[in-house]
């Protein structure tokens, strides 16, 4: 199993169950505390979240976990459309 963030090579259908749960988790949390008005950068401190920096200056800023964060608030935006 290949996940282009983190590459698993054993167990894939449990990797694959974990990066799933993972990403459900993040999306209730984020999506909670959007709720209750936390903008994306106090979302990002709350959660305790933290950038890896080479990944992010590679990638011209475009892998972050801020902008995992911002894009469940987009998500969440185009669905009260």
């Amino acid at each position: 199993m290949f996940c282009s963030h983190k590459p698993q090579l054993k167990n894939g259908k449990q990797q694959l169950a974990k990066k799933l749960k993972f990403l459900e988790s993040f999306f209730n949390d984020v999506s909670v505390l959007y709720q209750q008005g936390y903008s994306a950068n106090e979302i990002f401190k709350s959660l305790k979240l933290k950038e890896n920096w080479v990944v992010r200056v590679l990638s011209g800023g475009k892998l972050s976990k801020l902008n995992m964060v911002k894009s469940v608030i987009r998500d969440l935006e185009l669905r009260k459309v």
